[in-house]
Formats: structure tokens, C-alpha cells, sequence
């Protein structure tokens, strides 16, 4: 029997690469596997349907399918974690208390950005903030391009950085000023006088807000170009066996204690990597209501919108 080519971008990680080396096959597939260093690079071309398998953010599958975009979204959830800590104020902003924030200015990557998303999430229902008071800057515009953000949502100078931005106080606060700097290897050097976490104690807050909400924040997932799928009608069920294979060959291996100990798994427990969609319905739907009530999306989404019917029985 012939296999079928399908192109494929995803990060390697020790839990994807078998499917991307063919170490784990995916019936009736040959995947043809690009190389990048940032996933984050390919996501514009995977949202343009370039791809037939790719890796793209939460936020931007839930604005794809918002646009009517031929894109399967498989309950595969690569990347996730709490993102609680990652709001920066300046202290002559006038910013004593997360509703403080209302009125200001507030620097951003990108407003649809997944944890960008998450943090306004965050802020919105557990500290009451109206979100739509705040005027955010963006760096980036959307993996979508055909997105058009709410009218409090302008671009940034060009060139310019969130923490030279922040550290100015041409903005008064900021999601994740120090990314630029943590990504390269190197601490970001600030007063720390002058430069503040909004919210303190941070780890008890998430751990909280996990065992009250059952809310784990997916940041990225895998998706299918519809094409794909009408030329394989098994693939988007072989395709999460796949990966859950390599996610349940991967766990038991695991001998560092620190990696326990990363982006939230402390909290969720040894089960960090949960795939399927009814073990992960709290998170998709607060997700559906918060990326509408954003304006991430023109309307709320569901969950039998966004994955289809015969996903919702595999076994996770």
C-alpha cells in the first residue's frame, strides 16, 4: 500500500521527535519533517495551511477556526504551564494592585499570544479586571494575519523592547519584559526599586486557582490541515496514538527530579502532559469564554466546535 507525503513542523522535544524521525509511524503517512529552531517561526505558514501537521498556539487555533480556516485541531497539547508570574510594573506608574492597571498602559509580545491571553485571562477573573480598560502594545502582530485587534490594542514603536519600554516608563507595566534577555542565557539587569512583579507569591496563587478551577493553561497544540485528513480518514486518530505513545515512552524515562519541578507540573502532579479532550474541558471551554470576552475571537467558541466529534472518544 502507497503512503501518503505529509509536510510536518513541530518542536522537537523528547516526547515528539519519534514521530517526526519515524520511530513511531503513523499508518499510511510518510511524514516529511522541517527542521526549525522556534516553532514559533513556522506558525504563520502552519495557520496558513502550508503545513498538513503542525504545532501552533492555543489562541491561534481558536482564532483559525473563528475564521472558518480548514484546520483540525488534535487534543494533543505539547506545551502548557501557569503564568502568573509574569506581569512587570514600573513604581511611578501609579500600579499598587493588579485593578490598578486599568487606565494604563500595559506592553505585550502580541495580544493574541497565548500567554499573553492567559495572563489577561488571570487578571480578569480572579482580580476583576476589565481588560478592555487597559491600553495594550504589542511588538508582534497575530500568527493569523487576517486578525484585526480590539481598538485599544496598538503597535508598539518599531524597534523597540518591552523592558527598554518599561524601564522608560513610556509604558507602565509589562507581560514578560524579560524574554528577550532569559532566551538568550543572561539575566535582565533592572532596578529592582523601580521594577516590580505585580503579584507576589505567585506559585501558591496557581496552585490555588488549579484546585479550585481544574484550569491547566494550554499554550501550544498539533493541528491538521483538513486535506490532510479527507486524504487519510484515520489520521487524526493515528496521529494522536502516535503522540501519546511517544509521551507514554517518554514519562517513565524521566530521571531528572527538576524537570517534576517545571512550568507548573509541581502542581498538576506526575500527569503533566494530559492529552484528550474531556480530561481537558475546564481549561478549553474558560479558554473559549475568555478568548471571546478578549476579543481574540469574534464570538465564544465550544469544544464540539473546535475538535471533531470522533476525537472527543480517544482514549487519552
Amino acid at each position: 500500500m502507497s503512503e501518503t507525503t505529509l509536510r510536518a513542523v513541530f518542536q522537537r522535544r523528547p516526547y515528539t521527535s519519534p514521530i517526526a524521525d519515524g520511530e513511531i509511524p503513523v499508518p499510511g503517512a510518510k511524514i516529511d519533517f522541517t527542521e526549525v529552531d522556534l516553532i514559533s517561526k513556522a506558525m504563520p505558514a502552519v495557520c496558513n495551511l502550508a503545513y498538513d501537521i503542525g504545532e501552533i498556539t492555543f489562541t491561534d487555533y481558536l482564532q483559525a477556526r473563528d475564521l472558518g480556516k480548514p484546520l483540525v485541531g488534535l487534543p494533543v497539547f505539547v506545551t502548557r504551564n501557569f503564568l502568573h508570574n509574569r506581569i512587570w510594573y514600573h513604581t511611578r506608574s501609579g500600579i499598587a494592585h493588579p485593578k490598578d492597571l486599568e487606565g494604563k498602559t500595559v506592553g505585550i509580545k502580541s495580544y493574541p499570544q497565548t500567554a499573553t491571553f492567559w495572563n489577561r485571562a488571570v487578571l480578569a477573573s480572579e482580580y476583576g479586571v476589565d481588560v478592555s480598560r487597559i491600553r495594550w502594545v504589542y511588538l508582534e502582530g497575530a500568527h493569523n494575519a487576517e486578525y484585526t485587534p480590539p481598538t485599544n490594542v496598538v503597535p508598539a514603536p518599531e524597534g523597540a523592547t518591552l523592558a527598554d519600554l518599561l524601564e522608560s516608563g513610556e509604558i507602565d507595566a509589562a507581560d514578560d519584559p524579560a524574554r528577550p534577555f532569559t532566551d538568550a542565557g543572561v539575566s535582565w539587569e533592572h532596578d529592582p526599586e523601580t521594577i516590580k512583579p505585580l503579584l507576589s507569591d505567585t506559585k501558591a496563587a496557581e496552585a490555588e486557582w488549579y484546585a479550585r478551577t481544574g484550569v491547566y493553561p494550554i499554550l501550544h497544540m498539533i493541528v491538521l490541515r483538513r486535506a490532510a485528513l479527507e486524504r487519510l480518514p484515520s489520521l487524526a486518530g493515528d496521529l494522536f496514538a502516535a503522540f501519546t505513545q511517544a509521551r507514554d515512552a517518554w514519562m517513565p524515562r524521566i530521571t531528572n527530579p527538576d524537570v517534576f519541578r517545571q512550568r507548573g507540573r509541581d502542581i498538576v502532579g506526575r500527569d503533566f502532559l494530559p492529552y484528550g479532550v474531556d480530561a481537558n474541558l475546564p481549561t478549553i471551554e474558560f479558554a473559549c469564554r475568555a478568548a471571546h470576552e478578549q476579543g481574540v475571537t469574534s464570538r465564544r467558541l465550544s469544544a464540539i466546535e473546535l475538535f471533531d466529534r470522533e476525537l472527543f472518544a480517544l482514549p487519552a
